[in-house]
């Protein structure tokens, strides 16, 4: 008899402790399937227990990193885009003076300046595509290494006035 009553009440005990425990976790999955998937602000959940801030912390490293690199992205965009803007601009009106133009000669060398703006917006794009393709640095801290600055000086002058230079 006490295991009929024991087992089932510590079977519902269990299940609610876990539950509890694992509360916080669920909070945060929600919040994380319920975001808009251009919200990069951090998480922000409270109290959590020790291994899931760590978890909240990381992520909230990722969603910045991520934020960052689309605003560096954005920049970039808006930069090529401008850079060319100007070129096509030059090769649009080295077009109109090829159809526009009255002899032979003229249009000869509107031609030759619209071929000259096609190489050159090439080149751009080209380097724009380069430039994209490129891995973005990872951010760290610089390093620093202490130096003495008196035998530094020492050194490079003794370098210059050696004898033999």
């Amino acid at each position: 008899m006490p295991d009929l009553i024991g087992l089932p009440l510590l079977t519902a005990l269990l299940w609610w402790s876990i539950g509890w425990g694992l509360a916080p976790l669920s909070r945060m999955a929600e919040q994380i399937r319920s975001r808009d998937p251009h919200n990069l602000q951090p998480l922000t959940l409270s109290p959590l227990p020790q291994e899931l801030d760590t978890i909240a912390g990381a992520l909230n490293r990722l969603l910045e990193r991520i934020r960052r690199m689309r605003v560096r992205e954005k920049r970039f965009i808006a930069d090529a885009a401008h850079e060319l803007r100007t070129p096509l601009a030059v090769l649009d009106l080295h077009a109109q003076n090829a159809l526009t133009a009255d002899n032979l000669e003229d249009r000869q060398e509107a031609l030759n300046h619209l071929r000259g703006g096609v190489a050159r917006a090439t080149r751009l794009v080209t380097q724009l595509l380069t430039l994209a393709r490129l891995e973005p640095e990872e951010e760290s801290q610089p390093e620093y290494r202490t130096s003495h600055l008196l035998s530094e000086v020492r050194e490079t002058l003794a370098k210059l006035f050696a004898p033999g230079r």
